[in-house]
């Protein structure tokens, strides 16, 4: 079964999902997306088959926020495309694999993938 995980590794919720990943015996496929930032079709495609919306996977508690999205009124479209140029607004975790995809707060939540 594949299953990717788009992870942070400094981020204690993307560890403990990655944890119950490899506790089910499944190597996942890495994606550390601050290093290999995701494109706008990536970033959306994960927001709608997660079924979250976009408030959910925006941060608001990094400074890019602040400068470029807090009381501005932008499209959906063009909050994506900045989380696909500053990657650290995007919430995490996100997992995907053959059973769907799931944004991962809390963790547990993807048991339903594995």
């Amino acid at each position: 079964m594949a299953i990717t995980l788009y992870h942070n590794p400094k981020c204690s919720k993307s560890r403990e999902t990655l944890a119950l990943i490899q506790q089910a015996g499944i190597e996942p496929i890495i994606v550390e997306y601050l290093k290999t930032p995701l494109s706008q079709e990536t970033i959306q495609r994960l927001i709608q088959e997660s079924g979250i919306s976009l408030q959910e996977a925006l941060r608001t508690d990094v400074e890019e926020y602040a400068q470029y999205i807090e009381g501005k009124s932008l499209s959906d479209d063009a909050i994506i495309q900045l989380m696909a140029q500053y990657p650290r607004l995007l919430n995490r975790p996100f997992v995907s694999g053959e059973k769907g995809t799931k944004f991962c707060r809390p963790p547990e939540l993807v048991k339903s993938l594995l």
